[in-house]
């Protein structure tokens, strides 16, 4: 099967998006964006005794399950999401996009004439308009979901990968 395609700015944002917002840093800052402002608030209680007043409390922890659960996340996602934005691409001096081949064979596959075996994928990621393979360690590539087809052959693509993993490791 072989796949042409031309990468876009926005499947490129996609990707980076992807990759920052489930780096290692940054689900720890995450972490404690959303750890914080309930230890404030209960510092504030302590500190200024709002604990006596039961309205107080019942306010307080309303707001910081609703700051754990709800909030914080959607905040930071949207902070770096707004940080990753069409700017950013032309700011690491990106002018355009080369036309890519993929062709996946019973073996390996080729993509852009470096040849990657099947027992080198690491994981399979469909997002909402863009499929990353991620191999070798850091190395990945992007394949956009309209050069692959309609939901039902991108699935079989993914079967097909995943069934050459499995193929490749029970022939180890």
């Amino acid at each position: 099967m072989k796949i042409v395609f031309k990468l876009e700015a926005e499947d490129y944002l996609e990707y980076l998006r992807f990759i920052i917002s489930n780096s290692k840093k940054n689900r720890n800052i995450g972490w404690w964006l959303r750890v914080i402002i309930p230890l404030l608030l209960l510092f504030s209680f302590t500190f200024f005794k709002l604990y006596t007043n039961l309205l107080y409390v019942v306010i307080g922890v309303a707001f910081a399950l609703l700051w754990f659960f709800f909030l914080s996340d959607k905040i930071w996602k949207a902070f770096l999401f707004r940080s990753i934005n069409i700017n950013f691409v032309s700011k690491m001096n990106i002018a355009k996009f080369e036309e890519v081949e993929v062709d996946f064979k019973e073996n390996n596959f080729i993509v852009a004439g470096k040849v990657i075996e099947y027992k080198n994928i690491e994981n399979v990621i469909p997002l909402k308009h863009i499929l990353v393979i991620f191999y070798g360690g850091s190395n990945s590539f992007v394949i956009p979901n309209k050069a692959i087809g309609d939901f039902q052959q991108q699935t079989e693509l993914i079967r097909f990968i995943y069934e050459k993993i499995a193929h490749n490791l029970a022939a180890e």
